[in-house]
């Protein structure tokens, strides 16, 4: 502050994100997230679920914070509640399904950045 340099020295770098890819979450803090990408989420009837949908650099590395996006529903099978007050990428979803199994998805974009993840309702344990 005020002119006072830090050592060391840093540069921030900006890269433009190329993908969306979506991961499992048990909640909705980042701690929560369970890595690996998912290409579909099955949910029990009458249960929940938590999906994590994040942006993607070309090499394929997580570029972090939320970016407003638009979600789309397909289907009526589930509901999205969010966690927080809008849309946004790099944070989690909560994924409610309803009684009846089916297939739906869910569709986010950023930009000219978008993806779908099917989700399928399954008959109850």
């Amino acid at each position: 502050m005020n002119g006072t340099r830090f050592s060391p020295d840093f540069v921030l770098a900006v890269e433009d994100p190329v993908a969306i890819r979506f991961e499992r979450a048990t909640g909705h803090h980042q701690d929560e997230l369970i890595p690996g990408a998912i290409s579909e989420l099955q949910v029990p009837a009458g249960q929940d679920g938590a999906v994590a949908v994040t942006l993607r650099n070309a090499a394929g590395e997580h570029l972090c914070g939320p970016l407003p996006a638009t979600v789309t529903l397909h289907g009526g099978m589930f509901s999205i509640d969010r966690f927080t007050d809008g849309d946004f990428v790099n944070l989690p979803y909560h994924i409610i399904a309803g009684d009846t199994p089916g297939m739906g998805s869910v569709d986010f974009a950023v930009g000219e950045v978008r993806a779908s993840l099917p989700i399928q309702v399954v008959a109850g344990p």
